[in-house]
């Protein structure tokens, strides 16, 4: 027994009809499973769709710029200071899901990755990515104050006192 042949093809219609309530019913599966997936990376992506774009501000006679796109399955950024029209410091951002957690990655030249974990705090709509592990920053908080205006705190280990410092840049795309 087996499937029939017609014009090359297998045809539902000659299937041993024991197999066609199996059939349907992983069909239906497939279908309701392939879904379940999807919104849970939208999640993430809508999570923080507002972070798309450029942003730029001033911190210490420097122009700070953060540009932020959305790429397959994760947000990729670049993270750079001008003084004087050159580049003193630039680095490469990811924000990534890992396991149902935030991940914060950054990347400067000749360097391995630093991972910071992240977690969000609703009544301050501020973002905290942390690396006890990292003298400086171990942390790094994202504070959305407006759709056009973003606080980034650079901190260090959370029992240094007065440490570290913060700038507000604005979206300019």
């Amino acid at each position: 027994m087996g499937f029939a042949k017609t014009k090359g093809l297998y045809s539902f219609e000659n299937m041993p009809p024991i197999f066609k309530p199996q059939l349907v019913g992983a069909l239906i599966a497939v279908v309701l499973f392939a879904g379940c997936e999807e919104p849970r990376k939208n999640q993430f992506r809508d999570e923080f769709r507002w972070i798309s774009g450029k942003w730029k501000g001033e911190f210490d006679g420097r122009t700070v710029i953060e540009t932020w796109s959305w790429e397959k399955h994760r947000f990729e950024g670049t993270g750079m200071e001008i003084e004087e029209g050159d580049t003193v410091f630039a680095e490469r951002l990811y924000l990534e899901e890992h396991q149902d957690n935030y991940s914060y990655i950054a990347v400067l030249e000749g360097r391995p990755p630093i991972l910071f974990a992240g977690s969000y705090d609703s009544e301050e709509k501020e973002w905290t990515f942390e690396n006890p592990e990292h003298d400086f920053p171990s942390r790094i908080l994202y504070q959305r104050q407006s759709d056009s205006t973003l606080v980034i705190s650079i901190k260090g280990p959370r029992s240094a006192d007065n440490n570290g410092f913060s700038y507000t840049l604005k979206r300019t795309r």
